[in-house]
């Protein structure tokens, strides 16, 4: 009997090509955020009815009305998208919800579950970035994983506004409707911005994904005592002077109005890296927005920046600038004085795992070219501890920060 070989990249494309294209009026890719307030959370879903605008959250009995608004990427895509966003107030903490989204006109969804998370230690948080509508390798352990909160920082399905549109609808449903890999329906999940979503000024992006407080390109928020940072690293490489300032001084703002004593953790979270040493490419990259936003992070304490773009896992040793501190221990940062930076581009992606040929730089700890995410614990004010877990759920790092008190 004759074989013939199929790449598996092959069979991911093709079972990717093959999800039947979203025709449906009732609700649809839902996602769940944090709102503008403790407390309050975002259901943001879509459906392709253009005449129904009632948008409704309903969680046991209570309903939070919301609204909506059409989406059609500057007449780009073959069917218009009607957003649907509801906040919904005055929901517990570290308390679980089941709720549906839709209106009587349209239906409601089935029902998700969710937990909001707590607001004190312990906080678990999944981070991830590069994951791509075909070769999503991790999508699976990482919806199996514990987390009060999952963070995608940027580089969403590769790209959202293919095949006019199809490869977003079909990430999100991916991300919300199926029982194994349901991240954005049944967990608190919040974004930043990547390359991989510049096509027209960031509008799949801007309109279905972000957040609608504060700025939607860069933003920050507060969970038990963490003070978390999103920015979009993408402005250091195609935007304006004014977008590169306004987002400086927004940054600085945010930063100098922490108050340490109540969230005593500063965690920062972009897609392009500000340091590496997988490509050439990607040490010169890492110069661009290390210049223009490092030196916030050593001048604030930030604890650590995490990003992804490099597709790989990589840490580094406590560095501001070029001056890093000598670790005595690989796996526990003792009361560092810079921040620590890591690599997460690992999860998938089409383009695959980048190896490192570049050499290894002096700050660089730890490299892994393997599929794989991150998993963080914050225990109390003092003490986190990540673990970085590949598609089989090992554990192929980790480590302890110890801050001084």
């Amino acid at each position: 009997m004759k074989f013939t070989f199929v790449s598996p990249l092959l069979l991911l494309a093709l079972c990717a090509l093959s999800f039947p294209s979203p025709s449906r009026a009732e609700p649809m890719h839902t996602r769940v955020s944090l709102g503008r307030s403790s407390n309050e959370y975002l259901f943001t879903w879509e459906d392709f009815n253009t005449n129904i605008s009632t948008s409704y959250v309903r969680i046991n009995s209570k309903y939070f009305k919301g609204f909506s608004y059409l989406f059609s990427d500057d007449h780009q895509i073959d069917q218009v998208i009607r957003v649907h966003r509801a906040y919904a107030t005055d929901l517990l903490p570290n308390t679980k919800y089941v709720y549906q989204v839709g209106s009587k006109e349209s239906g409601f969804s089935r029902r998700y579950r969710f937990k909001t998370p707590p607001n004190t230690y312990p906080l678990r948080v999944s981070i991830y970035a590069d994951l791509g509508l075909l070769n999503h390798r991790v999508l699976e352990t990482l919806a199996e994983t514990p987390a009060d909160l999952v963070i995608h920082a940027g580089d969403f399905a590769y790209n959202l506004n293919y095949k006019n549109g199809e490869y977003a609808n079909r990430f999100f449903e991916l991300l919300s409707e199926d029982d194994n890999t349901s991240l954005m329906s049944e967990h608190i999940f919040q974004t930043c911005p990547g390359n991989h979503e510049l096509h027209n000024n960031f509008s799949y992006y801007r309109e279905r994904l972000a957040t609608d407080f504060m700025h939607p390109m860069y933003y920050s928020f507060n969970i038990a005592g963490i003070h978390f940072v999103s920015i979009n690293s993408e402005y250091y490489f195609g935007g304006t002077k004014w977008e590169i300032e306004k987002q400086r001084e927004w940054v600085e703002n945010d930063l100098r109005n922490v108050n340490r004593t109540i969230t005593p953790w500063i965690i920062m979270f972009g897609h392009r890296q500000m340091y590496a040493s997988g490509r050439e490419a990607r040490v010169k990259e890492s110069e661009i927005l290390e210049s223009g936003l490092g030196y916030l992070l050593g001048k604030y304490k930030v604890d650590m920046y995490i990003c992804g773009h490099q597709h790989n896992y990589e840490r580094t040793a406590p560095i501001l600038y070029k001056t890093f501190e000598t670790i005595l221990d690989p796996f526990i940062y003792k009361k560092p004085h810079f921040p620590i930076h890591i690599i997460n581009g690992a999860a998938g992606g089409p383009e695959g795992i980048e190896k490192f040929d570049f050499g290894i730089m002096p700050y660089s700890l730890v490299r892994k070219p393997i599929y794989s995410f991150g998993s963080f614990t914050i225990h109390n004010e003092t003490h986190l501890h990540w673990e970085q877990i590949d598609d089989e759920s090992n554990v192929i790092d980790e480590f302890w920060i110890e801050k001084a008190v």
